[in-house]
């Protein structure tokens, strides 16, 4: 900063530049020669990145911009939103009596976030109602949600979105009431990491821990003394030793890479999917004077069995991306995989964690043998149960559509009480997540 103020006093053009375009163009400079991920953000990106990270006040909605105002498409539990009565399909057109026709996403996030504890009224069209609805609600911190967790027969689908502070609280609230539901307790458990960018490294070893009763979870190494962290699971497993699967995909990332790895290292989980991202360090974040933030490369991740994540990943157990011909072919392939035990051979796994991390010509050769995919099978779901002999179900599971994950971030509004996991085609350093140490 006091470089920056030191050419302001010297130079006319700077003094005259806006102060955000100044702070952009030094930090950019600087951070150049550093990896991808080290990078600086500016204030309104900065908040939203700590508002995935710890939250916002808000209302607790996820809505899209219509013509007449914002349109809810979902309402987090136990939120302001929830407890006024607001509904989904419900269209706020004014707030504090200002009318939200005609305004950008960003004009209507502003009357909607606030200060926690601050009010606003709401003027609300409801398909049912001829007249307007006034709602009158109080802000209070949102985090938003990213555990969604149903039953299956007695096979417990976790499916996470990403990794804020109320995740692993989350998923673990939702394991104990499946298994009060499941009748005789659960059979199985399926985590769905697929599409997960990442986010919190203490959420990602509260996770493994979740699963795990000992043994090593994630090493971090780096050039400073300070780097060099071991993070060992010595809980209880909240699964009870139920027989687990990880769902994986290319977009599948950081924290998401650590929990797969520590899982399959430590004989817990079976992995299936694809070859990982392989975003494998570790950022810690400064925040600034302007309300910007500079994220800087701390170290590498190593998986319990020593190898590093960064530009590898995670080898699943059963690739499903080397699978050639239609849908029905692929579902075969996939079906035959899980009932015959057709894992990934022991040695190509041995070969894969033998690896440096400047083996760069022998990384690319093991990642084109199982290379990352987008989106996996979405009927390897009904297959899963192959894997659990007991379980009476064999059919179909219910797939939960990717609206609220990715194609809705691409379409509308996700500010104001409306956060979603970070959208895949934004910036490089957000579609694979910020890992913060703690």
């Amino acid at each position: 900063m006091r470089t920056v103020r030191a050419a302001r006093a010297a130079s006319g053009r700077v003094r005259k530049a806006p102060p955000g375009r100044v702070y952009r163009a030094v930090f950019d400079a600087a951070l150049a020669r550093l990896d991808i991920y080290s990078r600086y953000a500016g204030p309104d990106e900065a908040r939203g990145r700590r508002d995935r990270r710890n939250g916002f006040g808000g209302l607790g909605i996820r809505y899209r911009v219509v013509d007449r105002g914002a349109e809810v498409v979902a309402v987090f539990p136990d939120s302001p939103a929830a407890r006024a009565g607001l509904a989904v399909t419900d269209r706020i057109v004014r707030v504090n009596g200002e009318a939200l026709a005609g305004m950008t996403a960003a004009a209507v996030a502003d009357r909607l976030r606030g200060a926690p504890g601050s009010r606003l009224s709401l003027a609300v069209d409801r398909i049912e109602r001829d007249a307007l609805l006034t709602l009158s609600l109080r802000r209070a911190v949102v985090v938003p949600p990213t555990v969604n967790a149903r039953l299956d027969g007695r096979l417990a689908v976790l499916d996470v979105e990403g990794f804020n502070r109320e995740t692993v609280p989350a998923l673990r609230r939702a394991v104990k009431r499946l298994d009060r539901r499941a009748d005789g307790g659960l059979r199985g458990v399926v985590l769905d990491l697929r599409g997960n960018p990442g986010g919190l490294l203490d959420q990602a070893v509260a996770m493994a821990d979740t699963f795990l009763k000992g043994g090593r979870i994630v090493a971090t190494h780096g050039r400073h003394p300070r780097s060099h962290q071991t993070h060992d699971a010595g809980g209880t497993d909240a699964a009870d030793g139920a027989p687990m699967v990880v769902l994986v995909d290319g977009r599948s990332a950081s924290a998401a890479e650590i929990v797969s790895a520590a899982l399959q290292d430590r004989r817990r989980a079976v992995v299936v999917g694809s070859a990982t991202y392989g975003k494998g360090t570790v950022q810690t974040v400064i925040r600034l004077p302007n309300d910007g933030e500079i994220t800087l490369t701390w170290s590498r991740f190593h998986a319990p069995s020593g190898y590093p994540l960064e530009k590898l990943g995670v080898l699943p157990s059963v690739c499903t991306s080397r699978v050639d011909g239609g849908l029905a072919d692929k579902a075969a392939a996939v079906d035959r995989a899980i009932r015959e035990r057709l894992l990934t051979p022991a040695d190509r796994h041995r070969e894969w964690a033998a690896l440096g991390v400047n083996d760069h010509t022998d990384r690319r050769r093991l990642r084109r043998r199982g290379p990352p995919q987008r989106r996996l099978l979405r009927s390897v779901r009904s297959r899963l149960s192959s894997w659990y002999p007991l379980c009476s179900r064999c059919g179909h599971y219910p797939v939960r559509s990717r609206r609220g994950r990715w194609s809705y971030a691409h379409q509308s509004s996700l500010a104001s009480a409306s956060i979603s996991p970070n959208s895949p085609c934004s910036s490089a350093s957000t579609s694979v997540g910020i890992t913060s140490k703690r």
